[in-house]
């Protein structure tokens, strides 16, 4: 049962990482969820609820690339 639950959605999350396919990761990433809700109705603890984040959980930070420096001549 964990497997099928929980196993299987993660993995599918994972190749969508791999692949950089930020469809499929919404999708499947939803579907994790929902599973990971599914398994605490399950096993008695429905209380406990997963949900998709909403906006940034660190909004003090900024994730981005460095700009590339451009290298310099020497005269």
């Amino acid at each position: 049962m964990f497997n099928a639950m929980i196993v299987t959605p993660l993995k599918q999350v994972e190749d969508a990482i791999k692949a950089k396919d930020h469809r499929a990761f919404d999708h499947t990433y939803a579907a994790l969820t929902e599973a990971c809700n599914g398994c605490h109705v399950t096993m008695g603890r429905p209380y406990i609820v997963i949900q998709v984040p909403h906006g940034n959980a660190y909004p003090n930070q900024v994730f981005r690339a460095p700009k590339q420096r451009q290298a310099s001549s020497s005269h």
